[in-house]
């Protein structure tokens, strides 16, 4: 794209060019697994709630921990109020697909089992302190993005993986606001402009 063009484009132009260009390449792109089709929708699903479901759980765990001050536990709290609703949503989705729920994590081991089996060090259950609560969270969250991320490259449902898209983005937002409770020296920061998390 010409730059003195681009100078001349309003932010709404920008995002629309950059949205299509992003359908087109993915539109065209084909899985990475050879001959092995991607799973089906409700798989995608299924993995993308049973992360959620994760984060979930590593809020309602840290948000009473003595280390965070009144107003990081606010921040958390509207983080945790947001991923509770990615959860009803993706429950829903599944139930409209007539698809079983699955049991839901029973706490922090859980959490961090599935940190560990990605190779992630933190830990949840572990946490005493601001800078380990936050990189738990930031890594759970980097889970809940790469569920987002695969039902955006692989959902055979259009309005699906639109959804999954408008919700990556906000769990990117996410991790910006938690990485500002430990970088105090950010004035402002934005989500970095092609996210794909943990797969």
């Amino acid at each position: 794209m010409d730059v003195q063009r681009a100078g001349r484009l309003s932010r709404r132009q920008l995002i629309a060019g950059a949205a299509g260009m992003g359908a087109a390449a993915l539109a065209g792109s084909e899985p990475a697994r050879g001959d092995t089709p991607p799973p089906d929708d409700p798989t995608l699903l299924t993995k993308a709630l049973a992360l959620e479901r994760l984060t979930v759980v590593a809020y309602e765990h840290l948000i009473p921990l003595a280390a965070f001050t009144a107003h990081e536990r606010r921040v958390l709290r509207l983080l945790a109020r947001q991923d509770r609703a990615h959860v009803r949503a993706l429950e829903s989705a599944l139930t409209t697909r007539g698809v079983p729920l699955g049991t839901e994590p029973s706490g922090p081991d859980a959490v961090d089992q599935a940190l560990r089996a990605k190779g992630m060090s933190a830990s949840v259950g572990q946490a005493t302190t601001l800078k380990a609560a936050v990189q738990a969270l930031l890594d759970i969250e980097a889970l809940a993005q790469g569920g987002y991320y695969l039902l955006i490259r692989d959902a055979r449902d259009p309005a699906l993986a639109l959804r999954a898209a408008q919700v990556l983005g906000n769990d990117a937002q996410h991790s910006m606001l938690l990485t500002q409770l430990v970088s105090t020296g950010i004035r402002q920061a934005v989500p970095s402009w092609y996210v794909t998390g943990v797969t």
